[in-house]
């Protein structure tokens, strides 16, 4: 267990001001080393998705991450860019019930995809199953992404309400918005938390 590293509520307030729930395959520890498993458009027809690099160190400082598009490639169109806590939900193992896999915090949300910083060093660098470049839309240091441990991602964390995601690829979580997504907000607020107490940044 990580040592404990209780956030003051000031602090957890501060972390979900701008929340997202990102919904996406399934990997034990989102390095480029496993296929995804899940039920997307992607996985269900190449067995390959982009979230394989989510906790992907690169040069130890910077995770660069895939978030699935809504209806084309269409990408959360927000205000304020940068800021953002992104918590990572995908089906146990691949099939099932939503659970958290991990976090980012202070993330920046790009409005496009652009190929991962791995192809300007390493030509040979892998392509998708289609033979693109895996791409990337979310931005953070990795010393503010949290990778939850597979052993952990049943109990102590919450599950995830899939009735309440239905087809959607992410969803908002606010203190002040409608009833689902107060929830979610709760749920941000108690996944970030256990967080902090039981597992450790990518780089700290």
């Amino acid at each position: 267990m990580a040592e404990e590293s209780a956030l003051s509520v000031r602090e957890l307030d501060e972390h979900c001001v701008n929340l997202l729930f990102a919904k996406i395959g399934w990997c034990e520890n989102y390095d480029g080393g496993e296929d995804p498993k899940g039920n997307h458009g992607r996985l269900r027809d190449h067995h390959d998705g982009w979230e394989r690099y989510n906790f992907k160190a690169v040069d130890g400082a910077w995770c660069y991450g895939y978030l699935i598009p809504s209806g084309g490639w269409n990408l959360p169109a927000v205000e304020p860019r940068s800021g953002w806590t992104i918590i990572f939900v995908a089906p146990l193992e691949g099939r099932g019930q939503l659970h958290p896999v991990g976090f980012y915090l202070n993330a920046t949300i790009e409005s496009y995809y652009y190929d991962r910083p791995e192809y300007d060093t390493h030509p040979m660098f892998p392509l998708d199953a289609e033979g693109n470049k895996y791409g990337y839309c979310l931005l953070c240091e990795a010393k503010d992404a949290y990778l939850i441990r597979a052993m952990n991602r049943g109990a102590p964390y919450p599950r995830i309400p899939g009735d309440r995601f239905g087809t959607a690829p992410f969803r908002y979580g606010s203190r002040t918005g409608d009833r689902f997504s107060r929830e979610y907000y709760r749920l941000g607020r108690e996944i970030v938390d256990l967080g902090f107490r039981l597992e450790w940044p990518l780089r700290p």
